[in-house]
Formats: structure tokens, C-alpha cells, sequence
């Protein structure tokens, strides 16, 4: 896990976006060890526009990023955001920003044997979404696979510099370390 965060705090700007409450969103920060202090905004269930009734209840909650990319002012887009969740039902307003890695359940033996493998898979699949101009399309024509035991990705990108005046894309990863960093080359 903790070459997962080193990797994703290295290279991303991170937010943490989750459909619980205040406090557990605050406690649940604290995995990202001193990392944590590198998460540049965390929302909760608040930022979801449930109404009263809603939010006290477990509803399916949609993470519509329009409403990252309005808080950020419009230095992200579709072309340069990634949300990291495993459920895709919450991702369908912007599926092609989407990486549904597996479910972790930290108690059960599966996420104790394959949960690092997973997160590993992630960090491969990131390297790959690093240096695309155009982060939905990329998604849409390799959607993220995950594998059970670490196997480095099949996907080949080749990717040349031809400018000085290019710049790479920045990635959001919301959820699991919900991240919104520029990258640093």
C-alpha cells in the first residue's frame, strides 16, 4: 500500500471525495499516513446535494466531477482527471474518467492476500494515463483491468516530446486517494 501512496502523492495532486459522513471521512484520511497532510481538499457526503432525508439514509451517490472541475476553476477537465472508485455506479455521469479498481475489504483475507497486487495494478495502469493528452479517451479505448495477482499491464504507450511548450496532463484520482496533483516530470 504504501508504494501505492508514495507514487500516487508523488505524481498527483490529492482530494479525497467520499460518500460518507464528516467525521468518517476524517478518520478514514488518517490510512494515507503522512500523506495525509498532502490531501488538498477532502469532501464528504455534503458535496453530493442529497437531500435531508437522503443523507441520513444509504443511497446511491453519483460523483459528478463537473463539480471538481468548478471548484478548481476549470484547471481540470475530462481530458486530464481520473476518479479511482470501485463502484462503478457512482462514476456513470463521467465513465470514461473512470478506474474501477477491485473492492477492499480490509478485514477479509482476499484484500490481506491480493489488496497490494491491486493497488500495484493501479500504479501501472497511472504510469500509462501519465502521459496521455486526453485521459477519457485513453480510458474509453483501454479501460483499466484489474487482476487478482500483480501482472504488469499490457497496454504499450509510446509517447514522445516533440515540443518545449508541452505540458502533462494532470490526473484526479478521487477515492481511494482521491488525487488532484500536478504532475511533476
Amino acid at each position: 500500500m504504501y508504494e501505492f501512496f508514495d507514487y500516487v502523492f508523488e505524481n498527483f495532486t490529492v482530494m479525497l471525495w467520499s460518500s460518507a459522513q464528516t467525521h468518517s471521512v476524517k478518520y478514514m484520511s488518517r490510512a494515507f499516513g503522512s500523506h495525509a497532510e498532502k490531501i488538498v481538499v477532502m469532501w464528504d457526503r455534503h458535496r453530493f446535494g442529497l437531500s435531508e432525508v437522503d443523507f441520513k439514509r444509504k443511497v446511491v451517490t453519483i460523483k459528478d466531477l463537473d463539480k471538481v472541475w468548478k471548484h478548481f476553476g476549470g484547471k481540470y477537465d475530462a481530458t486530464n482527471t481520473v476518479l479511482l472508485d470501485d463502484s462503478p455506479a457512482k462514476t456513470v455521469m463521467q465513465p470514461y474518467n473512470a478506474i474501477h479498481p477491485l473492492e477492499f475489504v480490509h478485514h477479509d483475507n482476499s484484500f490481506i492476500l491480493s489488496g497490494e497486487a491491486e493497488l500495484l495494478n493501479v500504479v501501472d495502469y497511472l504510469k500509462n494515463l501519465q502521459f496521455q493528452s486526453n485521459i477519457a479517451n485513453y480510458i474509453k479505448q483501454f479501460p483499466y483491468k484489474s487482476n487478482s495477482k500483480h501482472e504488469k499491464n499490457t497496454t504499450v504507450v509510446e509517447y514522445y516530446k516533440f515540443t518545449k511548450e508541452y505540458s502533462a496532463p494532470n490526473i484526479i484520482d478521487l477515492d481511494i486517494a482521491a488525487t488532484l496533483k500536478e504532475i511533476k516530470l
